[in-house]
């Protein structure tokens, strides 16, 4: 019986670790986006379950989340699939990113002032 059990407890660790990235990858792109006074985006590429974090149309960053979980899907309700915050910190737009890892799910939510958290 404790086999389902750590099985459940991982997967649920694996959504709310990739979460916490998610989250960090955000606010540094807020951050930079406020600091160096350009665009900064976040595109979500839930086929594949990635995301990249670009400067303008520059990607710098490529985050798998395959690398947390091969079960771990992502979706989210960003019109076409990303955010942009700018150099004043705000978002392009308000949105969630879900995280689901076999049952286990973590939303990451971005308001229309550039706040982003974990819910």
């Amino acid at each position: 019986m404790a086999a389902p059990y750590l099985g459940a407890m991982l997967q649920n660790y694996q959504a709310q670790a990739a979460g916490r990235q998610l989250v960090t990858d955000l606010q540094l792109a807020r951050m930079k986006a406020v600091a160096q006074k350009v665009n900064y985006s976040v595109t979500f590429d839930t086929a594949n379950n990635r995301y990249t974090v670009s400067i303008g149309v520059t990607p710098v960053l490529t985050r798998n989340l395959s690398d947390y979980s091969h079960s771990l899907t992502l979706t989210d309700n960003f019109a076409n699939d990303k955010v942009t915050f700018t150099p004043v910190g705000q978002a392009s737009q308000a949105g969630t990113t879900t995280l689901t890892a076999s049952g286990s799910t973590t939303r990451v939510v971005v308001t229309p002032v550039g706040g982003v958290y974990v819910q």
